[in-house]
């Protein structure tokens, strides 16, 4: 690797740093704009905003890796002797007309900017030729500072660029075993059911994939995941057919057909490629975890979108949660269950404001934050420029005398062959540095900044804050959206009364919300009674969309459940969680649990009558933990009963539901029996079923020995 090359690369990587912490702050803004239901928009902000965190630090190499000829032929040009320092410890001279060389160089004692002003002004006073002489001395020592330490982080560059590379090694070594590991799970997958590739099949057309997908099955992972971009395939758990209902399983296949109609596959490869060049920076990280949260939120709204109805689609999340074994892990699989599962409940159940900005307010919002994200790219432009200033063909060398830090090279200093000088031209006063920025005042007034277009970008969250913060009925100016609103939610003098009494504070956003919503006085003080504290507006407007009311609550409790938390309360009734199945549960023994227990068995399908008939098969006195485990690997009374009568008698739920997960049933031992393979333990039933034996392989095996 060439020395230029090195230089380029580690230059590269030292801008990436400041490079991807703006993009990332830019992207924070954007994503505080657009909202958090938007999650296309959200998933396209971050996308750009990884891309140009790429493409910049890849502009700042090449720009120093072909600004290389222009910059040696400037640094012919001025000579090094206007820039030397004779004297680190100079004496103090009075007259600042002799004063060394060590301050400037020989040829003027001052900034051009500074001589022009006082021979614009005639004469300064000797004070202020003091001053500004001190100053354009301070800001070449400051630049000769900081070109030495320029000149020693270029030095070592090259120990920068091998740890990246060394860095840039393991990951990549970390990912290709992660990707062959994956191939070999698809490889040794076995098909699935005929009916289920059907069903499959039919769903795929439905949604609009014109691509064949095959479904397979494997013991070997515990979540349903969609793996492959152009040959694509969704592999299911042996576990998930057996314990999920056929609803619920359809709902998880058109979240991973979802995932392989927008070809995540392939931009998820692209992603783990970013972040294994960038896997230095946190800002990376970041923007590319964003990604990968929208993107399950992205799945998540076709999901919905096929199913017709989102609290099932999270009841059926929930589910294939409770039937994971291992902790999840990153890998490059899209699984229905990657990023956080409770946000993702909650977003599906939580219903969306009332009071939204239009489409086409929405569309311009994200328009103009991804053409704000396109500004850093002319800025790095202009940031670069100042530090990598070529001569343009056609001018003349022209003598620095106290250049601004900016100007100063980078490249450790050449001894230049001797050039005639020739007469400086005038230079144009280059931009005063910050820490002159009084005295430069003086110079040429400041032109007045052109307003930023704030308004247009910005709309929808100023908007929000706004009706947050403008109380109705207190002498404040009302938007015209804004009485709108009001007009629109049938706000009347007596319901900012009423919201006041509540002691609430009557803002626009409180009474838009709460009067759709339906709240009245009586039902914010019984559910602040039941909760012993006062619960913010949101929390109650969640709690009556999803039909929480004060008898439902103390049903809960007098069935000895705990009710202290109004988030796993609103969970607690999205999936289903109401009176007859508390009280049953009541009745079958199971109290004194938490509200997510309860909405765990709920969610997989543990009823009442579902604890009766496994009581009746000796399985009683089970664990709520228990339960839920076998109900989601599908142990069922009618599975249950058809293997007692194959001679299975064991009561040890985790046996049963090893079994069940594995796929072992009546019909499987009965066959091992007729093949002649009989009083088999748990252990042999489950390595033949997971490794592929059937009566018929036994027989042709047995009939080829035979020959």
């Amino acid at each position: 690797m060439s020395r230029l090359l090195m230089e380029s690369l580690g230059w590269a990587l030292l801008h990436s740093l400041w490079q991807g912490t703006l993009v990332a702050l830019m992207l924070a803004v954007a994503l505080i704009t657009v909202g958090r239901r938007a999650a296309h928009a959200r998933y396209a902000l971050a996308c750009g905003a990884l891309v140009l965190a790429l493409a910049l630090p890849v502009a700042s190499g090449w720009k120093h890796f072909h600004g290389a000829p222009a910059r040696v032929a400037m640094d012919l040009s001025v000579p090094r002797a206007q820039l030397r320092v004779d004297d680190a410890n100079p004496p103090p001279v009075k007259d600042t007309a002799a004063r060394p060389a060590w301050r400037l160089s020989p040829v003027a004692a001052s900034p051009a900017w500074i001589d022009a002003d006082m021979a614009e002004d005639g004469a300064a006073s000797g004070f202020e030729s003091t001053v500004l002489t001190g100053l354009g001395s301070f800001l070449v020592m400051a630049g000769l500072l900081l070109q030495r330490a320029l000149s020693q982080v270029e030095a070592h560059l090259h120990w920068l660029v091998l740890a990246w590379v060394a860095g840039v090694g393991l990951c990549s070594g970390r990912m290709a075993a992660e990707w062959m590991k994956l191939r070999r799970l698809a490889d040794r997958a076995l098909p699935a059911p005929e009916a289920w590739q059907e069903r499959l099949d039919a769903l795929s057309r439905r949604m609009g994939l014109r691509r064949a997908v095959r479904l397979l099955q494997s013991s070997d992972v515990d979540v349903p995941a969609a793996v492959g971009w152009l040959s694509p395939v969704v592999l299911l758990p042996v576990s998930t057919l057996s314990g999920l209902p056929a609803r619920q399983l359809e709902m998880v296949l058109a979240h991973e057909l979802a995932h392989i109609r927008r070809h995540d596959f392939a931009v998820n490869l692209a992603q783990v490629l970013v972040e294994t060049l960038l896997f230095f920076h946190p800002a990376v990280r970041w923007i590319s975890h964003v990604i990968r949260v929208e993107r399950e939120h992205c799945c998540d709204d076709v999901a919905v979108a096929a199913s017709g109805n989102s609290v099932s689609y999270a009841r059926a999340l929930t589910a294939l949660e409770t039937l994971r074994v291992l902790p999840g892990t990153p890998s490059p699989a899209m699984s229905a269950l990657g990023g956080s599962l409770p946000e993702r409940v909650r977003r599906l159940i939580t219903l969306p404001t009332s009071r939204c900005a239009s489409r086409w307010a929405a569309g311009a919002s994200v328009l103009t934050l991804v053409s704000s994200l396109a500004v850093a790219a002319p800025l790095t432009s202009l940031l670069l420029g100042q530090t990598d200033t070529a001569p343009r063909p056609g001018d003349e060398p022209v003598l620095v005398q106290a250049p601004p830090i900016p100007a100063l090279s980078r490249t450790p200093p050449v001894p230049p062959a001797p050039l005639p000088v020739a007469p400086p031209a005038p230079p144009a006063p280059p931009a005063p540095p910050a820490g002159v920025a009084a005295v430069a005042a003086r110079v040429a007034p400041a032109s007045a900044p052109s307003p930023a277009p704030q308004a247009r970008s910005l709309g929808s969250r100023a908007q929000r804050e706004l009706d947050r913060q403008t109380r109705v009925g207190a002498g404040q100016q009302l938007s015209v959206a804004q009485l709108i609103a009001l007009k629109n939610a049938g706000i009347t003098p007596e319901r900012v009364q009423q919201l006041t009494a509540m002691g609430y504070t009557p803002t626009v956003s409180n009474l838009v919300m709460m009067t759709h919503a339906g709240i009245t006085p009586d039902y914010v003080q019984d559910m602040n009674t039941r909760f012993g504290r006062k619960l913010e507006v949101k929390e109650l407007t969640h709690l009556r969309h999803l039909g929480v009311t004060p008898d439902y609550i103390q049903s809960l409790k007098s069935a000895g459940f705990n009710i202290d938390d109004p988030k796993a309360l609103s969970h607690a009734r999205a999936v289903g969680v109401d009176e007859d199945f508390v009280r049953g549960l009541k009745d079958a023994g199971y109290t004194g649990m938490s509200l997510e227990e309860l909405a765990h068995l709920r969610a997989v399908g543990v009823s009442p009558e579902y604890i009766r008939e496994m009581n009746k098969h000796g399985l009683s006195k089970l664990k709520a933990r228990e339960l839920m485990q076998l109900r989601a690997v599908g142990v069922d009374p009618g599975w249950l009963a058809s293997m007692r009568k194959a001679g299975v008698q064991t009561t040890d739920a985790k046996t049963l539901q090893r079994l069940r997960a594995t796929g072992v049933d009546a019909n499987f031992l009965g066959e091992l029996h007729d093949a002649g393979l009989k009083d088999l333990s748990v252990d042999e039933l489950v390595r033949l079923r997971t490794g592929g034996v059937d009566a018929a392989f036994i027989r042709k095996m047995r009939g080829t020995d035979s020959k």
